[in-house]
């Protein structure tokens, strides 16, 4: 009679531990942007739908204002484990994966958001095996439309203007093109960027909209130009041991939500970076668009770019470059 009590003990024991709930997982995330700012609508749409379709099991905690890292940094502390999962850019990432200096510069991606959708889906997995050669989990991005470059006295409409302007730029290729443009680039982080402007360390910076926004760059430089064309989208990627601590099961729920929340965030950052502007310019700031001429020979000047980095991603970034080439 004992090792019966004991035999059903044990049944009942496996059974409860078999119908019990997973144990959740809980993942710091460092975010380089404030919580108010457009992107910010869009991670919580992600962690949101990630909770409640793993039913709890997987759980993300944003740390904004580059709280745990900076976003030159992230990059890096995310492949070493120092934060489990990060919010990079291209062009910080470009280093490590030269292929994505495509998407670092003006005009790598198409500006309209069904073109955006279809590159997207149609690099997501040569993105996941260059970055996981590279020792991150990619998960997805937010492209940044309409670049504009914000100067304190002047508007930049022609490749004359640039020159002898001092402008910060993010990466060795958004620095190549502003070169190429005539103009002199600094390398500034996005948060150094008020001051930097405020004290003439800089003439001018490239941005987007929601950004310019948030950090109240148009206080500082109020003559905005609107280069008609998108920059340096924004990455999240998770290190590869936390990683797999999530199961394979809801790694595919986190994976389907990535999807769609990648193709939201196309739809409202084209949105919201329009409105934006019109936001702006009713504040005060000078905004102006670059007329079709304008933009072709901005261009022009700046296509050799393109061919540089083609010889610096090599054969990895061919599958990428197939894609994005019709719309430079």
């Amino acid at each position: 009679m004992h090792r019966h009590h004991l035999r059903a003990l044990i049944a009942a024991s496996a059974l409860a531990l078999a119908i019990a709930p997973a144990q959740s997982a809980s993942f710091d995330v460092a975010i380089f942007h404030t919580e108010r700012d457009a992107f910010a609508d869009n991670y919580k749409f992600w962690a949101a739908e990630v909770e409640k379709r793993t039913q709890g099991r997987v759980q993300l905690k944003a740390h904004y204002s580059g709280a745990l890292t900076s976003v030159v940094e992230t990059f890096g502390a995310v492949r070493r484990g120092v934060v489990p999962i990060g919010l990079t850019a291209a062009s910080f990432s470009a280093g490590a994966v030269p292929a994505l200096a495509y998407l670092e510069v003006i005009g790598g991606m198409p500006n309209e958001p069904a073109d955006a959708r279809k590159v997207v889906d149609a690099i997501e997995p040569t993105m996941r095996t260059l970055l996981g050669q590279a020792g991150v989990e990619y998960l997805w991005m937010q492209p940044g439309f309409d670049v504009v470059v914000i100067c304190r006295d002047k508007h930049l409409k022609m490749p004359a203007d640039w020159a002898g302007q001092k402008v910060r730029a993010a990466g060795r290729w958004q620095s190549a093109q502003v070169s190429a443009l005539g103009a002199s680039p600094i390398a500034i982080d996005p948060a150094e960027q008020y001051l930097a402007l405020q004290n003439k360390t800089v003439d001018c910076a490239l941005s987007i909209p929601n950004l310019v926004q948030s950090l109240k760059l148009a206080e500082v430089a109020p003559k905005i130009t609107r280069l008609r064309q998108p920059v340096n989208p924004s990455m999240y990627i998770m290190n590869p041991q936390a990683w797999r601590q999530i199961p394979a099961a809801d790694q595919e729920i986190v994976r389907t939500v990535s999807r769609e929340t990648n193709h939201r965030a196309i739809t409202y950052l084209h949105d919201y970076m329009a409105g934006a502007l019109k936001t702006l310019s009713g504040g005060g700031a000078d905004v102006y668009s670059l007329t079709d001429p304008e933009l072709k020979a901005t261009k022009e000047r700046m296509q050799s770019v393109f061919d540089k980095i083609s010889e610096a991603a090599g054969e990895p970034g061919k599958s990428v470059a197939a894609h994005l080439k019709p719309y430079w």
